[in-house]
């Protein structure tokens, strides 16, 4: 950003760099040395703090700069957001695992998977990044095998009015250990270096001396024993500590092995309570983003949803409904879909329904949260969701039903309609979850209530579609929203702020 500033017949040229974000990370100690009755004991310190901002100011007629930091309520004003701090290992190959995390929400709690033995941690978040470090410290303490591995810290932060994407930051190193070496050999004779030493020197000299008398022989057939004794201890000591070692490293392969069996088995149990955490903690800094996936939702007379990162294509689907005899079609009054959605043209009746479709997976966003309700299926359902679809009998004398623009996923024709759902069930309407709230938006009601979404207000709606009156074929398949066939009712839930 430039400004230009007129004082006193000079003109000053004023350049701000924008703030940056730096993690800085230790490891202490960098490599670890397995040796025999030793425990590990290993501290990694991961912190994070924002960069001062500077100003740099040029006299156009003198050319020379002068340096000085921004006013401390400016810089305040102007901080990044720290949101969550994780502490990461990595578990195989590119997958990371997390350890430990501390979120803004609770910026003196730090959670620690229950997964993994051993581990103590602690940390802070800073409301003021600028003036003191953010922190994670993990500690482990006793034998450790899964501490063998590389480790990374990451951080989510924020622009200070949320206006932009998060920014994600993250800083890795590598850690190994020893193989066990020789110095084990060393530390056990050390335990004898006080008399095995003397011993032996004492036996070379008497060896050295005339055999005189048969007195000498039995001294040295003594002295012989003796060392002999002290040998045959350092040998019973090293096959002890070989066996020892044998058995450690057949323990650190059972562990290992037991390590990347838990991980793939419950991967997908991981990633979701990750996600969960990640999801909680945008909720809790009202940050709001659709959860990743595609899929579509219906059209409310507000239009689609617009958050970041999210753009949303639009279709209709015009129903031809029953027009030779007396049509029933209905909707709930004052309803807040797109309108018209009860319509006639020329002696035709239509009911519209109108859709806003996520067909870019590759967005930034947590899963969708546990509980009781549906959406439309476009290509795939997202994680944790049953597929289901309804089947509408359109009329069929003259049969005009016609699709526009972008739609869900089914199978459409001019006197049938199938639209694919995705349902879940996992969690109880009554508990509120966490969606993106700055505008309306619609789910389909599962399960004979609409599910509760924080911090709004929900109004349960219908739309009655009088389907084809001979040998009516309306079908309701495997896992779909709350519908009556036969003239064809659909429930909707509709959501807004209080």
């Amino acid at each position: 950003m430039v400004a230009l500033t007129h004082l006193a017949f000079s003109f000053l040229l004023i350049i701000f760099v924008k703030a940056k974000v730096n993690l800085r990370i230790s490891l202490n100690p960098a490599t670890l040395d397995q040796q025999v009755d030793r425990t590990w004991n290993l501290t990694v310190h991961c912190t994070i703090r924002e960069q001062q901002e500077l100003r740099r100011r040029r006299n156009r007629y003198n050319s020379y700069y002068q340096y000085y930091d921004d006013d401390d309520d400016d810089q305040q004003a102007n901080a990044s957001i720290l949101t969550r701090l994780r502490f990461l290992v990595e578990s195989k190959a590119s997958f990371w695992q997390p350890i430990a995390q501390i979120t803004k929400e609770s910026p003196g709690e730090v959670y620690i998977d229950p997964a993994t033995p051993n581990v103590q941690a602690e940390g802070s978040i800073s409301y003021d990044m600028l003036m003191k470090d953010s922190e994670i410290i993990v500690k482990w303490n006793g034998p450790v095998f899964d501490a063998v591995k590389k480790f990374k810290c990451d951080a989510l932060t924020f622009d200070h009015d949320y206006k932009n994407s998060p920014e994600y930051h993250s800083s890795e190193t590598n850690i190994k250990t020893d193989a066990l070496t020789s110095s084990t050999f060393t530390r056990l004779s050390g335990l004898f270096k006080d008399t095995i030493l003397t011993d032996v020197l004492a036996l070379q000299k008497r060896l050295e001396m005339p055999d005189e008398s048969k007195l000498n022989r039995v001294v040295q057939r003594k002295d012989r024993a003796k060392v002999e004794e002290k040998l045959s201890r350092i040998r019973s000591g090293l096959a002890q500590i070989a066996e020892k070692q044998t058995s450690d490293m057949k323990k650190m392969a059972q562990r290992m092995s037991s390590l990347v069996s838990e991980t793939r088995e419950n991967q997908t149990k991981e990633m979701l309570s990750v996600e969960s955490i990640i999801h909680t903690a945008f909720e809790g800094s009202f940050v709001m983003l659709w959860p990743k996936g595609t899929y579509a939702l219906p059209k409310p007379a507000g239009g689609c949803p617009s958050t970041k990162g999210v753009t949303w294509q639009t279709g209709e689907r015009h129903h031809h409904t029953e027009s030779t005899d007396r049509n029933k079609d209905e909707a709930t009054p004052d309803n807040h879909l797109v309108q018209p959605v009860l319509h006639r043209v020329e002696e035709k009746n239509f009911i519209y329904q109108h859709f806003c479709v996520k067909t870019n997976d590759d967005t930034f966003g947590s899963s969708w949260p546990n509980g009781s309700y549906c959406i439309n299926r476009y290509l795939e359902c997202p994680q944790a969701f049953k597929e289901g679809a309804i089947l509408w009998d359109d009329e069929n004398y003259h049969p005009n039903s016609t699709t526009l623009g972008k739609l869900p996923s089914g199978n459409f024709s001019a006197s049938h309609t199938e639209f694919f759902y995705c349902c879940r069930d996992d969690g109880t309407p009554e508990e509120p979850v966490g969606l993106p709230r700055f505008q309306p938006f619609y789910l389909y009601r599962y399960g004979g209530q609409c599910q509760k979404v924080a911090g709004m207000n929900v109004t349960e709606e219908y739309v009655r579609f009088d389907t084809e009156n001979s040998e009516n074929n309306d079908q309701l398949k495997d896992f779909h929203p709350d519908a009556e066939i036969n003239n064809l009712i659909l429930y909707l839930c509709y959501y807004e702020k209080p």
